[in-house]
């Protein structure tokens, strides 16, 4: 109430930049939430990389195996970005990023809620729950194939976790 007792309007128009730094500000959001997350899976991957190095296997960097699963978590940034630029353009969200219109706040809360109970979620945590089994049924060579790994790995992160980043809106 401040803000618009001074005569600023809460709602204003988006410039390219206010578009980039918004997908900044998710983008960082998703990395600081998710690396802790996927830290024992890269950690398991480097364990494993390492032995088969040893055993004259081909190389595969651990680093392409963590970008392929930053490059899923880019894409969602960028969704959640396009999002929340629409919701903010129909006047669904201020510019301050709160006042989400309540029907959509609930809608949200309550897709979430139901979400963790499907089928969908539980196969999506087995991945992720396992690491080491994950690791072993879908490793591939060198540095594309640790990426299309670490995208992989990414994608059951993402699937777990969607409608939780989406209660972000609200």
């Amino acid at each position: 109430t401040m803000v618009s007792d001074m005569g600023v309007p809460m709602t204003m128009t988006w410039s390219g930049t206010d578009f980039v730094f918004m997908f900044i500000m998710w983008a960082v959001m998703m990395f600081a939430m998710m690396l802790p997350s996927v830290t024992p899976t890269v950690m398991i991957f480097e364990n494993v990389r390492a032995k088969r190095e040893k055993t004259g296997r081909p190389f595969v960097p651990t680093f392409a195996f963590v970008a392929g699963y930053l490059l899923i978590w880019v894409g969602f940034s960028f969704g959640a970005t396009v999002i929340n630029w629409w919701l903010h353009s129909n006047g669904m969200l201020s510019s301050m990023m709160g006042n989400i219109a309540s029907a959509i706040g609930g809608i949200f809360l309550i897709l979430a809620g139901i979400f963790q109970w499907t089928r969908l979620k539980d196969i999506c945590l087995e991945h992720c729950r396992s690491p080491l089994g994950f690791l072993t049924t879908h490793w591939r060579e060198g540095a594309a194939g640790a990426a299309l790994m670490g995208a992989h790995h990414g994608f059951y992160c993402l699937g777990c976790c969607w409608l939780l980043m989406g209660l972000l809106f609200v």
